[in-house]
């Protein structure tokens, strides 16, 4: 579907947050490359380019996943070794202009 929407010049994301999906698409598809995004940087732009979401419904998100992780869960496929992104989208939410 994204490959078709690419072809129509309409394709403005792909959001994926799957390590072996997204190794397949750099392998297979390379022109979706540029598109890929993980959901959280979807949501980060969201918040900060479109202006689609407010920083304080992002922080709220952020703030969930990142106790989520904490109570050992794995949203998005994060753990405890890579929490450092959420603070780094924590901040580039602060520092944004919404």
């Amino acid at each position: 579907i994204a490959y078709f929407i690419y072809k129509k010049e309409r394709l403005n994301y792909l959001v994926v947050d799957d390590n072996k999906a997204r190794n397949w698409i750099n392998k297979n598809i390379r022109e979706l490359v540029p598109f890929m995004v993980y959901s959280l940087r979807f949501l980060t732009n969201c918040c900060c380019i479109s202006k689609k979401i407010s920083k304080a419904t992002l922080h709220e998100i952020l703030k969930r996943v990142k106790m989520a992780i904490k109570n050992g869960g794995k949203p998005f496929n994060l753990t405890m070794r890579k929490i450092h992104v959420i603070n780094d989208l924590m901040d580039e939410v602060e520092e944004c202009q919404n």
